[in-house]
């Protein structure tokens, strides 16, 4: 009797040690070309900002070039640490943008393609854990227009010529209240920032994707009420590139991005981004 007890508990665990596949969650689809505005709305002194900059940075590598990443350092939490930081990356055009897509539920705040989204309270998203299925919820969304972005630049003068060409790529007429916006930021610049993975502020903490200036109207440039399928529309911007006695600026680390918004009906929604590394 016991030799029997004691073979089936032996084949009970043969069986619990026998392997059982793992099934994965399926990747979500994404659209061919798609590309999602990601902004940041961050600060130097946010202990928990730089968490949500790395979450939002392994979104992007799940998903590689469909996301443009902007930091908006605005008027919260964002003045340089006294005795510690070497710049000041707050401009009008970041503190106006602070105000004018009211992210607020706090900092960190991300907005995806400036929507809002009807589960959430706020036009900003600052729970980490929510960041990529409005990602994927995005990217799985059509493709209305592609952006190509091109530049000539002159590195003694500092002369930047922008031209961003719009094509509708979705089959049918596009019709609403399209603007284009064009903004300039600027990444691998190593200052002071506080970290609460870091325990304190982190001198050599990489801010990347720090919004500089919008070359457009900082709520866009009126562009277009509709597009034709396969119709190409432009635009182009000429810009001086400032010297900043401070260090920044520094061309190497530029890059430029581009977007739509159609704002009809009071909406802001980005219907396609694009970035562009300036080189010389």
């Amino acid at each position: 009797m016991h030799r029997v007890i004691i073979y089936s508990i032996l084949i009970l665990i043969a069986a619990s040690c026998s392997e059982v596949p793992v099934v994965l969650p399926e990747k979500p689809s994404v659209t061919a070309g798609k590309v999602i505005l990601v902004e940041d709305v961050t600060g130097v002194d946010c202990s928990n900002c730089p968490r949500a900059v790395r979450r939002l940075e392994e979104i992007g590598a799940q998903f590689p070039g469909s996301l443009v990443l902007v930091g908006i350092h605005g008027s919260q939490q964002t003045a340089p640490i006294p005795d510690k930081s070497l710049y000041d990356f707050r401009n009008d055009d970041a503190i106006f943008l602070e105000e004018y897509l009211k992210p607020w539920n706090g900092k960190p705040s991300a907005i995806f393609n400036r929507r809002q989204f009807s589960d959430e309270q706020n036009f900003g998203i600052s729970l980490l854990t929510r960041f990529q299925p409005k990602v994927e919820e995005l990217l799985q969304e059509p493709l209305f227009i592609e952006i190509t972005p091109t530049y000539s630049y002159d590195a003694e003068t500092r002369a930047l010529r922008l031209t961003a060409q719009v094509e509708n790529v979705f089959g049918g007429i596009l019709e609403g209240d399209y603007k284009i916006s064009a903004m300039i930021l600027e990444s691998h610049i190593i200052d002071y920032q506080l970290d609460a993975d870091f325990g304190n502020y982190d001198p050599n903490y990489e801010h990347n994707h720090v919004l500089r200036d919008v070359i457009s109207n900082v709520t866009g440039d009126d562009f277009a009420s509709a597009m034709v399928p396969g119709e190409v529309l432009s635009k182009t911007w000429d810009y001086t590139i400032p010297t900043d006695e401070q260090g920044l600026w520094n061309d190497e680390n530029l890059e430029v991005v581009v977007f739509v918004t159609d704002e009809t009906d009071g909406s802001k929604e980005v219907l396609q981004a694009a970035k562009v590394k300036i080189t010389k």
